[in-house]
């Protein structure tokens, strides 16, 4: 459920111009690297 509601949140985000899209696929990669590394650490 929160994975589309994230999908069209940053699609909006482009779409009304008030990003980037690259602004938004940093912003992703940045996430997904802070979720790789806090599973690795914490579990």
């Amino acid at each position: 459920v929160l994975v589309p509601f994230a999908l069209l949140i940053a699609a909006s985000r482009v779409v009304l111009g008030l990003h980037y899209p690259t602004d938004v696929l940093a912003g992703a990669a940045l996430g997904a690297l802070i979720a790789a590394a806090s599973q690795v650490v914490f579990f």
